[in-house]
């Protein structure tokens, strides 16, 4: 055999070898991950059975620890987590983005908010997924008028999101979050919150909601505790609609305890940058 054809072998070996060994890689973290699907499963369940204690506090970290460790494992970011029923999962249509959110019940009858936010910025130099994961912390019961000011990954407006919608403008690529807040035992809550997210990872909750010549940064619903409430987005109407909420009686405007649907719906549009109040949209399936 020539030197050449030598060389050649010794390359095409070289080659098959790394391929192998990266399958097995790929492997084993995937084995990883169901192992610490199904770890996690148990902690989650442990955790929704028990009273609001210390030692709960300590499960809900071991709940955070291990599955940050997970989420920054190679192919992690394509990983469903389909055992874990009991949180909130949402995944966006580019495959950069997935948020896992859940929430504990406090003594006092509110709701605390957990939340780990995983972004692909896009392959490194060396040809890997560059993955950036983010512990998301609520700091919602010390925000005020929470609807105006911009937000972090510190200081979060805690929800349990169930839809993500991807809008871009140009360049610019916006994600918007419908989640839900059990608030309290009299009332409940619905918000759009608006998640930009720039290639170093920095992360902004905030957006821009035109409604009725005032400007929002994101938009909460409060209504009662007895009632549901519709928040989606329409592929048809390509929008997000919603319930029109008003008072049971004309006494219990501004006491968001006795709102319900009314029977309307409005929506807001995407234009641009921003998102445009439509009143009265027509949103019976057809």
């Amino acid at each position: 055999m020539s030197f050449r054809l030598l060389k050649k072998f010794r390359m095409k070996t070289i080659a098959l070898f790394s391929f192998l060994i990266f399958i097995q890689l790929q492997l084993y973290a995937q084995k990883n991950l169901f192992e610490t699907e199904r770890e996690l499963k148990v902690l989650f369940d442990r955790i929704y059975e028990m009273e609001d204690t210390p030692e709960r506090e300590l499960l809900n970290l071991e709940i955070l620890s291990s599955f940050e460790k997970a989420l920054n494992e190679p192919d992690a970011i394509y990983f469903k987590w389909s055992e874990l029923g009991k949180i909130g999962k949402v995944y966006s249509a580019d495959k950069k983005l997935n948020i896992y959110s859940w929430h504990l019940h406090l003594n006092n009858g509110n709701y605390k908010y957990y939340g780990l936010l995983q972004y692909n910025s896009g392959k490194s130099r060396k040809g890997k997924e560059n993955i950036i994961v983010h512990n998301l912390r609520d700091n919602s019961e010390n925000l005020k008028n929470p609807v105006v000011l911009e937000l972090s990954v510190d200081n979060w407006f805690g929800a349990l999101y169930y839809s993500i919608k991807r809008f871009k403008h140009k360049r610019k690529t916006i994600y918007a979050l419908m989640g839900y807040d059990f608030h309290d035992n009299y009332s409940q809550k619905k918000l759009i919150e608006i998640l930009e997210i720039d290639k170093n990872g920095k992360t902004v909750f905030a957006g821009k909601f035109d409604m009725d010549f005032q400007e929002f940064k994101r938009i909460i619903f409060e209504y009662s505790d007895n009632v549901a409430m519709t928040l989606r987005y329409d592929e048809r109407l390509e929008m997000i609609i919603y319930d029109h909420l008003a008072p049971f009686e004309q006494i219990f405007t501004g006491s968001y305890r006795f709102y319900s649907p009314d029977g309307s719906y409005d929506g807001l549009k995407f234009n641009k940058s921003s998102f445009q109040l439509m009143k009265d949209v027509d949103a019976r399936n057809q």
